[in-house]
């Protein structure tokens, strides 16, 4: 509360002056106007400013048909100055200033200073550029093809597990084709690509962009020089390696270890292969015997794999050496022939007696007799009227040994017909 004494009024106090906000927020907003005026005019209505975009690249233009390529000054660059105002200059950037050296109508190969051109975008005016002419090699264009190698790049492995050769490597294309100047293409010689694998378990398919690598292994980047495809297509294979035991089956059921021993030598080989063939391979049956025409106990067999398995200690062949148990054998003279002749066709036999040898369980073969074998050929197939023909002799057993007595060997028949 305000007390007056002597004519003066005490306790009033300067926020209570109403004078004193009424002062302030006039040359607040003096200073937002202010501000804003300037900047129309720094930005709008300003004079016309300079600025300088270094390092823009100057494009060759080349004859769309021709046989000339840029070996040397693909690389230029030119400094350009240009003014403009500044709200104008503030929306462009180097990218859209072009630098161009028209090579269009060149034909000879060799050294060449061409006219730097720039094209500037609309509202822009040119004032400098730091060379006028570029110098440029002009050579002549080829074509080529290179080999592709792959780079495994980024990858794990399981143990004992490697990538296979780059001739088991499908690729997709096989080579690349090139186009360019001549003394730069014969400096290429491969076409790399990069394949981040990431963890490898398995085998995989993948693409990779191509680099054209040099003979001192560095990339070659002239973009002149193209590329036909850009990427590849690998299915690589992963391969391992172990040790598996060999095995051999029988045909017909007849011999199994009950009444055999089969020695193999070698009995376990080395083998490389895809992961996902050996890593469930153990033991392999390389070869099934035909019992019935087993007529020695050894046996020199080619050693055939899986596809893509390979045997790495060299082995080519496998030795097998059979050892009967509690078998024999027995020989019989059969004087009758079954002759099966829907067509009743005239014929001769060449023989009236076929020899036969039997095996089988030695109580059984002591107990068989010619009663017990009936031999057939069946002539319900003879066309054309030949004059001759070679039947197989078909061989069965009495009912009572056909689980364990076989015959060995095969048996055939001459038949000559009548006129």
């Amino acid at each position: 509360m305000a007390i007056k004494k002597d004519g003066v009024v005490l306790g009033t106090t300067e926020e209570n002056s109403p004078k004193k906000g009424y002062n302030v927020f006039p040359k607040i907003i003096s200073v937002v106007l202010a501000f804003i005026l300037w900047f129309y005019v720094m930005t709008v209505e300003s004079p016309v400013n300079e600025e300088v975009f270094r390092g823009i690249p100057i494009e060759v233009m080349l004859p769309a048909a021709g046989d000339l390529s840029l070996y040397s000054g693909y690389n230029a660059t030119v400094d350009v100055t240009v003014s403009g105002k500044r709200s104008e200059l503030n929306q462009i950037t180097a990218e859209q200033i072009k630098a161009v050296a028209d090579a269009t109508t060149y034909t000879q190969a060799g050294k060449h200073s061409i006219p730097v051109e720039i094209e500037l975008p609309d509202n822009i005016r040119f004032v400098d550029k730091s060379i006028s002419l570029v110098t440029v090699y002009l050579g002549a264009k080829a074509t080529a093809s290179v080999p592709i190698q792959i780079k495994y790049d980024g990858y794990s492995m399981g143990h004992g597990l490697e990538f296979g050769t780059d001739s088991e490597v499908k690729k997709n294309p096989s080579e690349i084709f090139l186009s360019g100047p001549r003394n730069i293409l014969e400096t290429i010689t491969t076409a790399r690509v990069s394949i981040n694998c990431g963890v490898v378990t398995s085998s995989f398919e993948a693409s990779g962009k191509v680099e054209l690598i040099d003979a001192a292994g560095e990339v070659v980047t002239n973009p002149y020089v193209t590329a036909e495809p850009e990427s590849v297509v690998v299915s690589v294979p992963v391969f391992m390696s172990k040790e598996i035991e060999l095995k051999v089956d029988f045909k017909n059921g007849y011999l199994d270890s009950s009444n055999c021993d089969v020695e193999l030598s070698p009995s376990h080989i080395r083998v490389r292969g895809p992961v996902e063939t050996l890593s469930k391979l153990d033991e392999y049956v390389f070869h099934t015997i035909n019992e019935k025409t087993l007529t020695s106990e050894s046996l020199n067999v080619p050693l055939e794999l899986p596809e893509g398995v390979k045997c790495v200690d060299g082995t080519e062949n496998v030795d097998i050496g059979i050892t009967h148990k509690g078998s024999s054998t027995k020989s019989f003279t059969i004087e009758e022939l079954k002759v099966e002749n829907p067509q009743k066709l005239k014929y001769t036999l060449a023989v009236d007696t076929v020899n036969i040898t039997l095996r089988g369980k030695s109580e059984d073969i002591s107990e068989i007799s010619a009663e017990d074998i009936t031999l057939s050929i069946d002539l319900s197939e003879v066309k054309d009227d030949p004059e001759s023909i070679t039947l197989p002799i078909k061989v069965e057993i009495a009912e009572k040994y056909s689980g364990s007595v076989y015959e060995l060997g095969e048996y055939n028949m001459v038949v000559t017909f009548k006129k």
